[in-house]
């Protein structure tokens, strides 16, 4: 998978992110300083597990972050701060690791853009069209990646390890995806 290492923080990219990424987005406000996301999505079990992801543009004070804390318990949300550099003595988590956590920045909904369906067709004939950069096969697997995502509408992964090569190409495809839960958007495919 494609990591990043240096992005500044972004609340349309971590919408966008979280969103497929298999969260909800119930409410958000802006604070001077930072952003708080309210989402939920259910685990495993079916149950709505809540949070609220407090966006730094800086390193936050600590007045900064126990005002998210106070806007978090007052919603009855988990908070997970995140900030452009390690906060020592709190829980939270950098910008780039969190976005590394979920696959990478989304920076648009692929699917929709006009340019997706060429580009889609172009990396699977092992061709890099233009505008983008990186390996033809990799980026083939980030836009099928997305485009699964966007048909199911939650989060899908590849098998780990497992790849097959295409003699004509040289280039490695994942053998299968695992899908997360969809139930309820597959019933409305049914």
């Amino acid at each position: 998978m494609i990591g990043i290492t240096n992005f500044p923080a972004d609340i349309q990219v971590a919408v966008r992110t979280l969103t497929i990424g298999g969260f909800t987005l119930e409410k958000a406000t802006r604070n001077p300083t930072f952003a708080l996301i309210y989402t939920y999505r259910y685990d495993e079990f079916g149950v709505k597990q809540q949070y609220c992801f407090a966006i730094f543009d800086n390193p936050p004070s600590e007045n900064e972050i126990v005002s998210a804390e106070i806007a978090a318990r007052h919603n009855e949300y988990e908070l997970v701060v995140i900030s452009p550099s390690e906060i020592k003595d709190r829980a939270s988590i950098e910008w780039v690791r969190f976005l590394n956590l979920f696959g990478g920045p989304v920076f648009s909904y692929s699917p929709l853009d006009k340019e997706f369906a060429d580009h889609l067709m172009k990396l699977g004939m092992h061709k890099i069209p233009d505008g983008l950069e990186g390996k033809a096969d990799d980026l083939f697997e980030l836009y099928v990646h997305r485009a699964l995502e966007f048909i199911f509408g939650c989060r899908v992964n590849t098998y780990v390890g497992i790849s097959q090569s295409i003699s004509s190409t040289g280039a490695t495809i994942p053998v299968g995806w695992i899908i997360g839960n969809c139930r309820s958007n597959i019933r409305q495919w049914v």
